[in-house]
């Protein structure tokens, strides 16, 4: 009795250790291919534009790799993932999310960001920040830079580190 008794305490200090430790640092099942809107081929585009995400189940997830995230500017938390699901700075960022053609390929881009709309991935793409870019590539477009890059680190500052020991990207159904 008593050996079952430590190794049901012993297990729950484990666990306990792991959510402690791993606040901003989840194990990541991440098994769906890149999701990005059809959108046109105009030199100016918004991949966010006419979703609504001021309503429903709504989610932004950031997931730097190994080295990304120690290089984000001051303001962001240095974390592997950040996420936010508050619907008004999701409305924002929506609004703010204008990136221009750079008709180019950044071959280092290895971070992802992921948008979620009512639980449909309706963009998950590379990504790279640093304190005066933002960029998205993917193959459909080439890289794309923002328009507004300063704007998009300041409401990135407001994302919280992931809460989850695994986060599964996987159980989401791709927007069609």
């Amino acid at each position: 009795m008593k050996k079952k008794f430590f190794i049901v305490i012993s297990m729950l200090m484990v666990l306990a250790a792991l959510c402690v430790i791993s606040n901003g640092f989840p194990i990541i099942i991440n098994n769906n291919k890149e999701v990005f809107p059809d959108i046109m081929e105009d030199s100016i585009v918004n991949p966010l534009g006419g979703l609504d995400l001021a309503n429903g189940n709504n989610e932004i997830i950031l997931i730097f790799n190994d080295n990304d995230w120690l290089y984000l500017p001051n303001s962001i938390p240095k974390r592997k993932v950040l996420t936010c699901s508050n619907n008004e700075i999701l409305r924002i960022i929506q609004n703010k999310f204008e990136f221009r053609r750079l008709n180019a390929d950044i071959s280092t881009v290895s971070s992802e960001i992921i948008v979620v709309n009512n639980n449909h991935i309706v963009l998950k793409t590379g990504f790279a920040i640093d304190s005066d870019k933002v960029v998205i590539q993917n193959e459909k477009t080439g890289c794309l830079c923002s328009l507004r890059p300063y704007e998009l680190c300041e409401l990135f500052s407001s994302f919280q580190p992931c809460d989850k020991v695994v986060l599964l990207i996987n159980n989401i159904q791709p927007f069609n």
